[in-house]
């Protein structure tokens, strides 16, 4: 009988345990959820993986520039046109709107640089402001930048990264601490060579994450599609 009241403490101790809740999951509540980044965020991003492929540097000023026209053309959008399936959102007569405000050297640069994915892809979000193409898809350019993207940590994912990042910021819909060093992106052009710039990249990766999460992210049936259709472009094959 002595040991009953220690029975009930251990008992209530347990009852206690099974409630506590980790501070991150108490803070973020629904919206901490597993993501992949090879499922999901490939998928959106390969678009802009793309364009650095092409040309980093004007690249990232054509995409900008395509995501101030998409907004300025659906100025109810909330989303910041950076991921593939925001573009979902947009009609025939959106697109043609966006597309005819491009400017000329815009068009020839992002087209060139989407190729693969406009050539190949008919159901990617991106057709519904580029014209239609009968070129056949450039595979082999497709498969070499997805080769570089696989490993988040790489170069070209990161460059990705903080091209979503810029985006986001700059559709108003991300504000960054005063303090956070990712306010001067910059130094993530030198990635991953210098100190500075693999801490910036370490920081980029843990805040866009978020990005792929509730309520920022709906799931859209994009990404798998985009799996499903190189599939049917090209089998995987092993040795």
């Amino acid at each position: 009988m002595a040991d009953a009241p220690r029975k009930r403490v251990l008992s209530d101790h347990k009852k206690t345990r099974k409630k506590l809740v980790p501070p991150i999951t108490n803070l973020f509540g629904d919206r901490l959820q597993l993501t992949s980044w090879p499922r999901t965020g490939i998928p959106e991003l390969i678009w802009l993986a793309l364009l650095h492929d092409h040309d980093e540097e004007f690249g990232v000023r054509a995409v900008n520039q395509l995501a101030q026209i998409a907004r300025s053309v659906l100025p109810t959008s909330k989303t910041p046109f950076c991921f593939i399936s925001h573009f979902a959102s947009v009609g025939a007569t959106e697109g043609g709107a966006i597309w005819a405000t491009l400017p000329k050297d815009d068009q020839i640069l992002l087209t060139s640089a989407l190729q693969p994915l406009l050539a190949g892809y008919p159901a990617c979000p991106l057709n519904r402001i580029f014209p239609t193409t009968t070129e056949p898809p450039q595979l082999e350019r497709l498969k070499r930048v997805l080769n570089s993207v696989f490993d988040k940590t790489s170069r070209a994912s990161t460059i990705a990264l903080a091209t979503l990042l810029y985006l986001t910021v700059n559709a108003g819909l991300l504000y960054l601490n005063p303090q956070s060093r990712l306010l001067d992106l910059e130094p993530i052009r030198d990635y991953p060579t210098t100190p500075a710039s693999k801490a910036m990249a370490s920081e980029l990766r843990s805040l866009t994450i978020m990005s792929f999460m509730p309520p920022q992210y709906e799931e859209h049936p994009w990404p798998r599609e985009f799996w499903n259709r190189g599939l049917e472009l090209e089998s995987c094959t092993y040795e």
